[in-house]
């Protein structure tokens, strides 16, 4: 091959089931002094720009590493590795996913490496009680978040911001939303796929 010829490289499926066991691994302990954690945020302080009297939330932009003014974090409550599959019982965007399961981890990891599973479902959810009375305008979720030892408890799941290292983690999704008003007695639910 002539040396200025261009030559196409790929990341086959393989390596992106390794990085997606790789993530799942670093994130799947909810006691480490780090994790995979919600977050809600006000977003900009002013609000979103007005449009005929109303807010409107601009698109997510790529360039984004932190979301603003944060209310708090939540600890993930479930991870599974999934497959898209119509038989299957998660919906996420419209797509339906099934859930691998094993009798160990390492069988589990054997299993997604054999069903080429490159997709994690992601599941947090804030209940009744959590952050009651805030107004968000950002959802995220974030890995590799750093709780703060000399003030918070690592195996508490809800964390506010002074309990947090600041402008630690690594915001891996996020969505802008019209203001939303945490009401008491709701339990909300948040889902993500995360491809890899």
């Amino acid at each position: 091959m002539p040396l200025n010829e261009i030559s196409l490289a790929i990341s086959p499926y393989i390596a992106r089931v390794g990085k997606a066991i790789q993530f799942y691994k670093n994130n799947v302990d909810k006691t480490k002094n780090s994790g995979l954690m919600l977050c809600i945020a006000e977003g900009p302080t002013g609000g979103w720009p007005l449009v005929n009297g109303d807010e409107v939330a601009p698109l997510p932009e790529l360039i984004t590493t932190q979301l603003e003014n944060i209310i708090g974090f939540k600890r993930y409550k479930n991870m599974y590795f999934v497959v898209a599959n119509t038989a299957g019982d998660l919906s996420v965007g419209g797509i339906t996913w099934q859930r691998i399961t094993a009798a160990s981890d390492e069988d589990l990891y054997a299993e997604a490496l054999n069903r080429g599973a490159r997709w994690l479902y992601i599941e947090a959810e804030l209940d009744t009680t959590e952050l009651e009375g805030e107004v968000y305008r950002q959802v995220g979720l974030y890995s590799e978040v750093k709780i703060n030892t000399l003030v918070a408890n690592p195996a508490d799941s809800l964390f506010t911001p002074d309990k947090i290292i600041p402008n630690s983690g690594i915001l891996e999704v996020y969505q802008n939303k019209y203001p939303v008003l945490r009401p008491a007695e709701l339990k909300e639910i948040f889902t993500w796929v995360l491809e890899f």
